[in-house]
């Protein structure tokens, strides 16, 4: 068969429907690559079974290396073979050669190749599917490169680790099985068979480009199974997932760093793992080409995504991409979680200021999802322009700011900067701390410092059993962090629950403090003059900047935490006396009285619901529902809080929402909202 130049590109047929497959012909290690390609259709169940192959593309500039594609071309009104030549990248190529049976073909999908990527509307409509191509592969290869002298003993520890452990608690955590090797490695690292070679060698491993290549989160968290290959060499994924999490929870950072661990655990799937302000921080840390994939790559692993029908267009600019996403989830979701990843500071100008730039890794401070809204529902107005316009509340401007920025918390097993974090908390005390007894969000100033250095983590409201009471955090902070502690105490265990919050996350902020005198942080730029606001929708307050060239408008800076608005105050007012709002176990936020431990989801501050809505806890999806309203006389006799939802009995709907807490339910209980066009 003679060369006949180039390969070009066949449409696909049906577009939409059909995918290109390769066929990787036999051959030793050192021949040429040939391949030849066909045209299926990916729902036809007669279709040839295909491997996906999981890899990085590796750098564009590198040398390119040459393969030979042959495919059926109509010539003179006759179909035949013609072979045609392509340029890969050298990774591909060794991919390739490694995965090349010696004498049976091998049929596999590779996006480099099965795609046109000159062809912007067919690399959309196959972005868009590439999750139904890789969940319907016979499995996912996972190619990390050729072996090196790190492999074998790291696939080695793998196994060994893996053997004796298994995972638990919906695959968030793990135990380990008696007389295992894991279970020497928890009891006493030192004495087990496990050398610093070993975590050197494990290491190494998880630190290949591929881990943090920005696809491979979809690629392999639809796949129905996979294999991990090092040259030659490979492992089954499930125990990889099992060393991960083991390492994760039971190894101390000095053998396995913490950010490799991170990165590789969030290709595995567990409950709460695709909150999608999660989602879009942990891949605005990967390696991509692209910003726009940002977005793209996530469609079908995260069940926001799936729910906005976002469709890949690469004809957007990344600032429309985002906007387009960013609209779409409020409009859908009736929130404003996406506000939290905002940053004034960083945005490129082509953006508008409520448009998150997620290619700008966000301190992880943003993405706290606190209770400022009390559960009420935003809902925008287009303005011509691309602007918005929303509902919610100014509380207090700025009036000074900090020129103390706390620094990035790190640390090691030898060392932290806890030291330095104490000095800027230091240097943000309000001149009349020890002084003022009234704060305005209630309490004392003192107190509301406290919680605003550990933002608000206290057992009161989070129950966990590692975060200390509010008496606790007070006799911590006045030993070792205010100015008149001593800072030598911060490792004495009865105030390690405290002192831990201060080094919980690796959040930057600056303290500021407002004209009537709340007390508040930010990662943000904030300046003087700037407006705290609490926006419908919106779980922490956002700093906004008035817009010079049109009035009642504003820019938005960021999150901030305003100690004292936290838990829905500025929206309902304070919690009558004796009234606690809690996290409960399902993440939503439920109300108790002090003196009892029984929680329920009603407000204690909202007004009773109108008259042609009734509240029930029977199962919503019950062809029976709602019931005769006696499951509310069985909610409250369990003592057990289980879902709660509303039944219009006008209209006959049915609502998982509160109908008092979007703008009209809002406006028609009497409360007075403010209008914000943001730009």
């Amino acid at each position: 068969m003679a060369e006949e130049g180039l390969f070009v590109y066949q449409v696909l047929d049906p577009p939409g429907h059909a995918i290109r497959l390769l066929t990787l012909l036999p051959g030793e290690f050192s021949d040429d690559i040939y391949l030849s390609i066909t045209h299926e259709e990916l729902e036809d169940e007669n279709r040839t079974p295909y491997d996906c192959l999981s890899y990085i593309w590796g750098d564009a500039a590198q040398a390119h290396q040459k393969l030979y594609i042959s495919q059926k071309l109509a010539v003179d009104g006759a179909e035949v073979d013609v072979l045609q030549f392509l340029y890969v990248r050298n990774n591909l190529l060794a991919a390739l050669k490694y995965l090349r049976l010696p004498d049976t073909p091998r049929v596999i999908w590779i996006d480099a190749i099965c795609i046109d990527q000159q062809n912007l509307t067919e690399k959309g409509t196959e972005v868009a599917r590439m999750g139904q191509i890789y969940n319907k592969a016979a499995q996912v290869i996972i190619w990390l490169g050729p072996e090196d002298e790190y492999t074998s003993m790291a696939l080695d520890t793998i196994e060994r680790l893996s053997a004796g452990v298994e995972l638990t608690w919906d695959h968030r955590g793990c135990v380990v099985k008696p007389g295992s090797e894991a279970e020497a490695v928890q009891k006493h690292m030192e004495k087990s068979k496990f050398t610093p070679e070993n975590w050197t060698s494990f290491s190494r491993l998880i630190q290949r480009p591929w881990f943090r290549r920005l696809w491979i989160r979809q690629e392999v968290l639809l796949a129905s199974k996979i294999l991990m290959r090092c040259g030659y060499a490979e492992v089954a994924w499930e125990k990889l997932e099992k060393a991960i999490v083991f390492v994760e929870h039971r190894v101390s950072r000095a053998y396995v760093g913490v950010d490799d661990i991170l990165f590789c655990r969030s290709l595995f799937p567990y409950v709460g793992s695709d909150i999608l302000t999660y989602t879009l921080h942990r891949s605005s840390l990967c390696g991509y080409f692209d910003s726009r994939d940002l977005i793209y790559a996530n469609l079908s692993t995260s069940s926001a995504m799936k729910a906005l029908q976002i469709k890949p267009d690469y004809s957007l600019t990344a600032a429309e991409t985002f906007k387009d996403m960013s609209c779409k989830y409020l409009q859908h979701f009736k929130n404003l979680d996406l506000f939290r990843s905002c940053d004034l500071q960083t945005l490129p100008a082509s953006f508008k200021s409520f448009v998150p730039d997620f290619a700008v890794p966000k301190s992880e401070s943003r993405l706290f999802s606190v209770y400022a809204h009390a559960g009420t529902r935003q809902s925008y107005v287009d303005i011509e322009g691309g602007l918005i316009e929303l509902k919610g509340r100014i509380v207090d401007k700025i009036r000074k700011v900090s020129s103390s920025r706390k620094p990035i918390a790190i640390r090691t097993l030898s060392s932290d900067n806890l030291k330095d974090i104490i000095e800027t908390y230091r240097a943000w005390e309000p001149a009349n701390l020890m002084t003022s007894t009234t704060y305005l969000g209630g309490g004392t100033l003192l107190d509301a410092f406290i919680m605003l250095l550990s933002n608000g983590f206290c057992k009161e409201t989070y129950h966990g059993s590692h975060l200390p009471t509010i008496q606790e955090s007070r006799e911590s902070f006045l030993a070792a962090v205010w100015s008149g502690g001593d800072a030598n105490l911060i490792n004495t265990p009865r105030y390690k629950a405290y002192i831990g919050e201060l080094m919980s996350d690796r959040r930057s902020e600056v303290f500021f403090q407002t004209v009537e005198g709340y007390i508040g942080a930010s990662p943000t730029d904030v300046r003087e003059g700037d407006i705290v606001s609490v926006l419908l929708g919106a779980s922490v307050p956002m700093v906004l900047r008035p817009a010079d060239d049109r009035p009642h408008a504003y820019r938005v800076v960021g999150p901030c935490f305003l100690q004292g608005v936290m838990l829905g105050e500025a929206l309902l007012g304070p919690l009558p006396e004796g009234w606690l709002c809690n996290i409960h176990d399902n993440r939503k936020w439920c109300f108790r009285r002090e003196d009892s431990d029984r929680r329920v989801w009603e407000d204690p501050r909202l007004w009773p619901l109108p008259a042609h809505w009734q509240a029930h806890f029977c199962d919503l999806d019950d062809e029976n529902s709602p019931c005769d309203g006696s499951c509310e006389a069985d909610y409250v006799k369990a003592g057990q809080l289980v879902d709660r939802w509303f039944f219009d009995t006008r209209s006959k709907e049915k609502w998982h929402e509160d109908p008092r807490l979007d703008v009209r339910g809002l406006e028609t209980g009497g409360l007075e909202l403010q209008s914000f066009t943001l730009v």
